[in-house]
């Protein structure tokens, strides 16, 4: 995500949220403002991981439908 789309996405969201409500996207750029908490470092931790296993279970589903085994 380039620079501009992500303020953009951040403008938008502040439009759109609730009252004392903070999204990700708001959280991750007021955290960039004010310097990073090990909070949000273990957070994106879990994200990409999480991320990275469902990569790897749809990689394998995918050759096991395709008869082909690891």
């Amino acid at each position: 995500m380039t620079k501009k789309n992500f303020a953009a996405l951040i403008f938008i969201t502040y439009f759109t949220r609730g009252a004392g409500v903070d999204t990700l996207p708001t959280e991750i750029y007021s955290e960039l403002k004010l310097g990073i908490h090990p909070e949000m470092y273990a957070l994106s931790t879990l994200v990409f991981f999480t991320v990275l296993i469902f990569v790897i279970l749809f990689a394998i589903n995918r050759k096991k439908l395709d008869g082909d085994i690891l």
